[in-house]
């Protein structure tokens, strides 16, 4: 999955998720996060579509609040 977020962000979107990246809090799913030219690639592998959505809700509205925090302090 390919998320759009201001360039200088992607970089705190991904150093700020790699806690959770790193300690996964189920065996059910596992995430990977990187930075590209074109924006933030989500990928997310899970051994069912309940562990793959509860993740990918997850991960997104981390980001989400993380490009709303960067928009409330540098506007």
């Amino acid at each position: 999955m390919l998320v759009e977020a201001p360039h200088g962000v992607l970089e705190i979107i991904v150093k700020s998720l790699r806690p959770e990246l790193e300690s996964n809090i189920t065996d059910r799913s596992k995430a990977l996060i990187e930075a590209s030219e074109r924006g933030l690639i989500l990928k997310v592998e899970a051994e069912d579509v309940t562990a793959l959505r509860a993740a990918v809700n997850s991960y997104l509205y981390w980001i989400n609040g993380i490009i709303d925090i960067g928009s409330r302090i540098n506007p």
